[in-house]
């Protein structure tokens, strides 16, 4: 028969339990009751570090160790009031623990003692810590449906459910050695093609820019012409209050055509900028240009577009 180290740990502690506590589990015992000054007889259920719970009346409830009248005197209290404040114990001492807890056992075949476990999770756990060929003791049954996992036995690998659950984890696939060449490549060819896409779309929205330009001052220097009251107050000719409105213009437009555009590759291209300057890019990341500078960049091909249609006004 063989213990996880979970039963172990838990076959340990229940001894500490009891060496601190001389009863057990179904012992008689007298309790006094601080109350009315006078002591009952109750049963032991179940042990705890520094309580037990005991049955009396059909009731159960919680005492405390040190309100355990000692049999051996009356009103001799229980020493050590249940409370272990640190563990020792010799090899010798653990391998008799472990052969008392055997001996209680009833072995139906070789492998490991099955525990009582309080529900499903608890039971997985203790099937986790199985290596796949270890045999168990006694039929491992799940506690919540009551399904056979494991036959005594029998080992986890035996069972129907092995393969589903680790047949994957236990059978991995083989290593395949990593291709250096074609990653550089396919990082060569991605990078040349972020390099192409930059130097298209820029080209692109500065062109649209230089268009704007010119087709927003052709239209203001008509409306000015046309209205003199618009700037003759504080401008000397219609060219110079297109010139000057043409700067305030300028921030405006470019914003509009980098993200309000009618094409979604230059959204998502002035999107993929980054927000300020790396000192850590290297390579082509580091030729990029930021939003901002962007936006500048745009800004000033739409004023070289107003630049153009005032050229040709004043002749």
């Amino acid at each position: 028969m063989k213990i996880t180290k979970r039963q172990l740990r838990r076959i340990i502690r229940e001894e500490f339990t009891r060496a601190d506590f001389p009863y057990r589990k179904g012992d008689e015992v007298e309790i006094m009751d601080p109350q009315r000054g006078t002591t009952y007889m109750a049963r032991v259920v179940k042990l705890y570090k520094d309580v037990a719970n005991v049955e009396e009346g059909g009731e159960i409830f919680p005492v405390k160790y040190a309100d355990i009248v000692d049999n051996t005197g009356p009103g001799t209290k229980v020493t050590g009031g249940g409370v272990v404040r640190e563990m020792k114990i010799t090899k010798r001492q653990l391998r008799q623990i472990i052969k008392e807890e055997l001996d209680r056992s009833s072995p139906m075949s070789e492998g490991y003692m099955v525990p009582s476990f309080a529900n499903t999770a608890s039971m997985e756990n203790w099937i986790e810590e199985l290596d796949p060929d270890d045999q168990v003791e006694q039929d491992v049954i799940d506690p919540e449906t009551g399904e056979l996992m494991i036959a005594a036995g029998e080992t986890s690998r035996d069972q129907d459910w092995w393969e589903d659950v680790v047949g994957d984890v236990e059978s991995p696939e083989e290593p395949v050695e990593f291709d250096w060449e074609a990653y550089e490549a396919e990082e060569d060819a991605r990078i040349e093609q972020r390099m192409a896409d930059d130097e298209r779309i820029q080209n692109m929205v500065t062109d649209e820019a230089v268009a704007a330009g010119e087709d927003w001052a052709s239209d203001t220097l008509y409306d000015a012409k046309n209205n003199p009251g618009m700037w003759k107050d504080q401008y000397s000719s219609a060219e110079e209050y297109v010139e000057s409105s043409g700067q305030t213009a300028a921030s405006d437009v470019a914003d509009a055509i980098l993200q309000h555009g009618m094409e979604r590759e230059v959204d998502d291209w002035y999107k993929s900028l980054p927000d300020k300057e790396s000192t850590w890019a290297i390579g082509p990341e580091a030729n990029r240009p930021t939003k901002w500078v962007m936006k500048d960049i745009v800004a000033d091909y739409f004023y070289d577009g107003v630049g153009r249609v005032l050229a040709k006004a004043r002749g």
